[in-house]
């Protein structure tokens, strides 16, 4: 039996989620080199119980990370119908949530924390 991916395996589990691709830009010999990571955001007490490799992220409470690989990241890509963009800034990077469900508005309504200002 072949194993399930992370997005498998968090759907699986009703983990509600948000995928950021975040752009960054440096400058070295005046060259500008342009880098894009991809990761998934998730709550704490979502994550804790199952077995993901996710690490805290210290600028929000409660909110941990996980980095996608290579091969994740053509997953996402391949599942794009599943998710919607919900921000986007050709600077800064985007935001998509799950289509059936908004991981801003699960944080926003005290779901997760008081804090309002994930995304």
């Amino acid at each position: 039996m072949e194993e399930l991916n992370i997005f498998e395996k968090l759907n699986e589990r009703g983990i509600i989620y948000a995928v950021i691709v975040s752009k960054s830009k440096m400058k070295k010999a005046r060259i500008d080199i342009v880098g894009t990571e991809y990761c998934i955001v998730a709550h704490r007490k979502d994550i804790v119980k199952h077995t993901f490799s996710f690490r805290t992220d210290h600028t929000k409470e409660n909110v941990v990370v996980k980095e996608l690989s290579r091969e994740e990241i053509a997953i996402f890509r391949e599942l794009s119908n599943d998710f919607n963009l919900v921000w986007n800034t050709p600077e800064l990077g985007r935001v998509y949530e799950q289509k059936t469900a908004s991981f801003r508005q699960y944080y926003k309504n005290g779901l997760i924390t008081n804090n309002k200002d994930l995304i």
